[in-house]
């Protein structure tokens, strides 16, 4: 008796306390959405000095009028850095419903975005001098295709413009990603949005967050219809769950 006594309280703690550990807890990550980052992608060799989430202009939405745009992908500059700066994406081949790892073998993928320069150096000499968006594509760890688009420099200002290219990626990608870069003796200011990738014949990827309006922890948020979408929630990533939120939620501030 003395020792069921004793152990009580023990059994009492380890019932309530994750309880009220939970209580305390957000599930949603980022759910006061404060946290200014863009979802699905992240810096290069910079810790925000270069590369921001920027809201001073953006290119229009071209997957839905009725939604503008605010947010964009910049990349600026005043002097050489030591190696290449900008922004990649996750790996976008499985991700949720991402198929190209099972269905997107052996095709041929279009691949475009939107890009706008501001005083950035023009004729590059080099390679360190230009600023290109990069898509490669992985097999076990081994790179199988790979595109460098490189952007309009032979102006130092340029508005917004859609760049298209294509690419052949032979076997099954495992692995996709994008990456925005100005390389190191690249200078002046440079804005990417709506950024594509998809294979010619149907769908089998796209690029999450490709038109930069989504802050890290969501899906999707659109203002308009009061609607988000979350990316993910404590507890259930793995699983990759899904909460739809419907509210008057507050957009991201600028």
């Amino acid at each position: 008796m003395k020792r069921f006594n004793y152990l009580s309280p023990i059994l009492l703690i380890l019932l309530v306390l994750p309880g009220l550990l939970l209580a305390g807890t957000n599930l949603l990550v980022n759910g006061d959405l404060e946290t200014r980052e863009p979802a699905f992608w992240n810096r290069v060799n910079d810790d925000g000095t270069y590369a921001t989430w920027a809201s001073d202009t953006a290119a229009n939405n071209p997957w839905n009028d009725a939604l503008p745009s605010e947010y964009s992908f910049k990349i600026s500059k005043a002097a050489a850095t030591s190696d290449v700066v900008g922004w990649k994406s996750v790996n976008n081949a499985d991700l949720y419903w991402n198929r190209a790892n099972t269905e997107g073998a052996n095709k041929l993928y279009n691949l475009s975005f939107f890009v706008k320069t501001e005083g950035v150096n023009t004729n590059p000499a080099n390679d360190d001098e230009k600023i290109y968006v990069r898509y490669s594509f992985y097999s076990g760890g081994s790179l199988i295709a790979e595109k460098i688009i490189e952007v309009d420099q032979s102006v130092a200002s340029k508005p917004w413009s859609k760049v298209e290219d294509a690419l052949f990626v032979g076997g099954t990608p495992e692995e996709v990603y994008i990456e925005l870069l100005m390389g190191k003796n690249a200078t002046g200011t440079v804005w990417f949005d709506n950024i594509y990738c998809n294979t010619a014949e149907g769908w089998v990827m796209g690029v999450f967050n490709g038109d930069a309006e989504t802050p890290v922890g969501w899906m999707q948020w659109t203002s308009s219809d009061k609607i988000g979408l979350r990316q993910r929630c404590f507890g259930c990533g793995a699983q990759r769950n899904l909460q739809r939120v419907i509210g008057r939620k507050r957009q991201p501030r600028r």
